[in-house]
């Protein structure tokens, strides 16, 4: 069965005052490649990057976020885990295929922003990414693989 595209669209409605607006947005448009950040909206901090598919990106981020594993230990642990998911948003700055153009682009808006206000500028990165592992067994003992825990910085 083929679903219409159209039923990948969402409409977001905006009420400012007495005015409303609608809006569609295609979903679609989100799995294109490009350069996005995710934002604190406590204290205006991005954190940037690129993907091949944005929408990709944003669920990875979130999870590895929420699970408490992910790459920026400043983004995790100083302002994820105090303020939650509720005061983050992914946005997306600028769509663009070409792999080279998007790491020029992702450079030039990291170089943009205050040292204070990007999760980029700090030294504060995991380089042992955490592993994803499964249970093993091994001459019918079963053995679990406990995943790298990022430290404090």
């Amino acid at each position: 069965m083929t679903i219409p595209y159209q039923k990948f669209c969402i409409i977001i409605i905006i009420v400012i005052g007495l005015n409303i607006f609608m809006k569609s947005i295609d979903l679609f448009e989100f799995t294109k490649a490009g350069v996005c950040c995710i934002r604190c909206l406590k204290n205006n901090k991005v954190y940037i990057g690129e993907s091949r598919s944005l929408l990709e990106r944003a669920a990875r981020h979130f999870t590895l976020l929420k699970s408490e594993y992910h790459e920026s230990l400043l983004l995790q642990k100083k302002d994820f885990c105090l303020y939650g998911s509720d005061f983050f948003k992914f946005e997306v700055r600028y769509f663009e295929e070409d792999f080279k153009k998007r790491r020029k682009l992702e450079q030039k808006f990291i170089n943009e922003q205050l040292p204070n206000k990007c999760y980029n500028l700090t030294n504060t990165f995991q380089t042992n990414k955490p592993r994803l592992a499964k249970p093993i067994s091994i001459d019918g003992k079963k053995f679990t693989i406990q995943l790298n825990k990022p430290k404090n910085p």
